[in-house]
């Protein structure tokens, strides 16, 4: 069985082989949203992650999640993810 980059401590982004640096966080300001995700990446890939994570499809979910959870209107969840999501990377430990 082939072994998944978690469990090697790799980056996440496709097709790397380098080590996992950093744990990715969605927050969302103007609330109290922080949201540790499970994708992992290294230095190199910091910006493919942010642009995945904030992409429209997950910025789509990521709304429809907010309702569906009861933690927001329709409206407010489009204000806060549209206009206040933003990522933080954590240093994972070595």
């Amino acid at each position: 069985m082939r072994q998944k980059p978690d469990e090697l401590g790799l980056c996440h982004s496709d097709g790397c082989g380098e080590p996992a640096e950093w744990s990715v966080k969605l927050v969302l300001r103007g609330s109290a949203i922080k949201a540790s995700t499970t994708l992992k990446v290294c230095s190199r890939h910091q910006q493919k992650a942010v642009a995945f994570v904030l992409g429209d499809d997950n910025r789509k979910a990521l709304v429809n999640h907010l309702v569906d959870d009861n933690w927001a209107d329709h409206q407010t969840a489009t204000r806060l993810v549209h206009n206040g999501a933003h990522i933080e990377f954590e240093p994972l430990p070595k």
